[in-house]
């Protein structure tokens, strides 16, 4: 059976301040990137909202319309209470849009096709950070597979998101790297997932990124690439370090 283990898949992390974004803020970065989303490729229309199930999962509309109402009424409602209440509650005690922690604040959105033909969005942000995972199809679709597209789907995760670091590539190639000699910048809290595409807002790394690897300026931080091909990546196994991940909370 085909479960779909080689879809390129985009993570991107965000710095630890996102905790302080609100709901407010939350909507408004996914309602700027999904309108930037959708028109990138065919695959990315007939996207879903997606509740407990399929008929709990309304389609997106083209103009984002229910976006925000499904936003500001989901975006918070987990099924477990909070360990840290939401501050800023409105009058009947729900969040508003200028409430911050508790649970934080998630949407997925998917096309709900089988796993080599799935389109699949995860946007989290709270408490100690956040991040956005994309799922893309792999069936028939070789331009998922290519520098060009991972770059302008990068490039679109970090205009609308506070991205510490990211990484694209093959989904059973996501490593972890290791703080290492040389290497100036802060690892501390863990390793950071490197994909055959990887990226970090620090931009320091392009004068310490051990040979053969070479960093370019990419926005306002750094990337690169780990080889030409990113299946040939997915062969080697990447090298799985014993390193704990960040963890995808």
């Amino acid at each position: 059976m085909d479960f779909g283990k080689e879809c390129p898949k985009l993570l991107l992390r965000f710095r630890d301040d996102a905790e302080t974004m609100s709901l407010g803020e939350f909507m408004a970065r996914a309602g700027e990137f999904m309108a930037a989303f959708v028109p990138l490729h065919s695959d990315f229309q007939g996207l879903r909202l997606l509740g407990r199930n399929a008929t709990n999962s309304p389609p997106l509309q083209p103009d984002l319309a229910n976006l925000r109402p499904w936003l500001m009424t989901r975006a918070w409602a987990w099924r477990h209470r909070p360990s840290v209440p939401y501050t800023d509650l409105d009058p009947s005690g729900k969040p508003s849009l200028q409430s911050t922690r508790g649970n934080g604040f998630r949407l997925y959105v998917g096309n709900l096709r089988k796993p080599d033909e799935e389109v699949y969005l995860k946007f989290w942000a709270g408490s100690m950070g956040g991040y956005v995972s994309i799922t893309l199809p792999r069936k028939d679709r070789p331009e998922f597979q290519q520098a060009g597209f991972g770059r302008e789907l990068l490039a679109l995760g970090i205009r609308h998101w506070p991205v510490s670091h990211a990484s694209f590539g093959l989904s059973e190639w996501i490593t972890l790297l290791r703080r290492g000699p040389g290497l100036n910048f802060d690892l501390s809290k863990g390793p950071i997932e490197v994909g055959w595409l990887s990226y970090l807002a620090d931009s320091r790394l392009a004068e310490d990124l051990p040979p053969p690897f070479r960093a370019e300026a990419f926005g306002s931080g750094v990337v690169w690439i780990s080889t030409p091909d990113p299946k040939a990546s997915a062969r080697k196994g990447g090298g799985r370090s014993s390193a704990r991940r960040l963890s995808a909370r």
